[in-house]
């Protein structure tokens, strides 16, 4: 009996010591790479906005509180080391994709709020889709002499151009005829009565 149970625990206890080493191995696995090195691109805007000579600042969260009506410059520069990236504006309802801006490019472009609102200028890598804005662009436009909003659906008017009437001569009214034909009526009288006279010193 002693003998079984000296069997039984030695079994166990070897069994419990196998399990350690296997579970230690493990746990105690890694994947060793040396010479590789595996980062992300890099890209970034950097974003100046002026008016009238005046630079507009970012609050803490980046974000530009832009009045309506009012005419803004505003420049993207890429930085980082994409190849590709492009920058998305937004004023909280409404979006906008830049054309594509490699890295050490700028453009610029003048946008005029048709509401006083914050703006958001975001860094994207990759390709654009549906680009709006281009280097020189107008994002809203006022009227000339105006501080609203010119509607784009408005067609204005075409003056023609102020050309000379022509002068017409007026027309004889029948009065005027009825003199020129009694006028005429006299002198054949008076050159009948001529000839009678004539004739009758003949005689």
């Amino acid at each position: 009996m002693m003998r079984k149970v000296t069997a039984i625990i030695t079994a166990l206890v070897i069994g419990v010591a196998c399990f350690s080493v296997t579970v230690y191995a493990w746990f105690q696995a890694s994947i060793t790479n040396t010479g590789n090195k595996i980062e992300s691109a890099e890209y970034g805007i950097q974003v100046s906005i002026t008016t009238n000579g005046t630079n507009v600042s970012p609050d803490a969260d980046d974000n530009y509180d832009l009045a309506a009506n009012t005419a803004y410059s505003v420049t993207l520069t890429a930085f980082g080391d994409a190849e590709k990236g492009y920058c998305v504006m937004s004023n909280g309802s409404v979006s906008w994709n830049t054309q594509q801006i490699l890295p050490g490019e700028s453009m610029t472009f003048t946008l005029i709020p048709e509401k006083n609102a914050a703006y958001t200028f975001k860094a994207n890598w990759g390709t654009v889709e549906g680009a709006v804005i281009s280097g020189g662009d107008t994002i809203g436009s006022k009227a000339a002499g105006s501080s609203e909003l010119k509607n784009p659906n408005t067609v204005t008017p075409t003056i023609p151009d102020k050309t000379e009437e022509a002068v017409s001569t007026p027309e004889k009214t029948t009065g005027e005829e009825s003199v020129e034909e009694s006028e005429e009526e006299t002198m054949i009288s008076s050159d009948n009565s001529e000839e009678e006279k004539d004739e009758t010193n003949a005689e």
